[in-house]
């Protein structure tokens, strides 16, 4: 057995002589790593009245009827086009993504997430859902959201704290406006 580490670690040393012996062990010895797959709707869908479509449509054409009123032609097209775009992305019905743990990384659907490019995580949980959010390195939105569905919150953090450390945070603001509005 002994032989055998010393032979893939010294291939393994080979193939990237930057490693320590230490670390290589450790990928060795990933596969014993725990791992997590569930798979939730990308959003909780909201049944949204007419209402709600009728109050979209007339923000939008007074929001452009001003942008026309101050020759803003241009701002008007892309407040009319922004009101059609929230329209049908409000009558879509989410999709079913299949959310990963592993040792590698955090995959969220077709996209993975090394945890190197991972800062922290953190669960918000509310009696409607639970929400796994995860800081990144990214200067643009470093936040993703990620909703557990039926998985146990609990067994989420077991398996995410082995990997990343856990800040607690407040819900973020930008958060609860958007599911204030609906979406």
């Amino acid at each position: 057995m002994a032989l055998k580490q010393k032979a893939l670690t010294g291939f393994l040393f080979c193939i990237v002589p930057s490693l320590s012996e230490n670390d290589l062990l450790q990928l060795v010895c990933m596969e014993e790593k725990p791992t997590l797959e569930w798979s939730a709707p990308e959003y909780r869908e909201k049944n949204r009245s007419v209402d709600w479509f009728w109050a979209l449509g007339v923000i939008a054409v007074a929001s452009a009827v001003t942008a026309i009123i101050y020759k803003n032609y241009l701002f008007a097209i892309f407040i009319i086009l922004a009101a059609l775009v929230l329209g049908f992305l409000a009558v879509r019905s989410p999709e079913t993504i299949l959310f990963k743990i592993t040792a590698k990384d955090v995959e969220l659907g077709r996209e993975k997430y090394p945890y190197a490019r991972l800062k922290s995580f953190f669960i918000l949980e509310k009696e409607a859902e639970s929400i796994l959010f995860v800081m990144s390195n990214r200067s643009v939105v470093p936040l993703i959201s990620v909703p557990l569905g039926d998985t146990d919150p609990v067994r989420v953090r077991e398996v995410l704290s082995v990997y990343l450390p856990e800040e607690h945070r407040d819900e973020p603001t930008a958060h609860k406006i958007m599911d204030y509005l609906g979406f």
